[in-house]
């Protein structure tokens, strides 16, 4: 994970061949700043990452995914319709 501007990029090391963008966009991302407080956020493919921001989180530095009890949204994958497990990753 890097940041670029006011978006976290997440990279993957198993999602050969790149992530199909479901109809009706990502869904299931979160980004926090220092404060850790998380705000929901918008994902785009872009190239072979997935790009992550929210207009609530200028300097974001924390992202998770699926990080809830009943996640029915979350609807990331790759090429092989094998699903992302949830998680949660902060910049060093």
């Amino acid at each position: 994970m890097t940041r670029s501007g006011n978006a976290l990029l997440l990279s993957f090391d198993h999602a050969d061949g790149g992530f199909p963008t479901p109809e009706g966009g990502l869904h299931g991302f979160r980004v926090a700043g220092e404060d850790q407080i998380f705000h929901p956020a918008a994902a785009a493919v872009v190239g072979d990452e997935i790009a992550v921001s929210s207009p609530e989180v200028p300097a974001p530095v924390a992202v998770c995914y699926a990080w809830s009890d009943n996640p029915d949204s979350a609807n990331l994958g790759n090429t092989a319709a094998l699903p992302a497990l949830p998680f949660r990753a902060q910049l060093p």
